[in-house]
């Protein structure tokens, strides 16, 4: 349960750090 927990909170820091990258490449 835990380490479901863990791999959540990665994967919305992974979309976080996607979309200033796009913001990036966009700008």
């Amino acid at each position: 349960m835990a380490s479901s927990i863990c791999i959540d909170f990665l994967n919305r820091i992974t979309t976080l750090n996607m979309m200033d990258i796009y913001q990036l490449i966009r700008n």
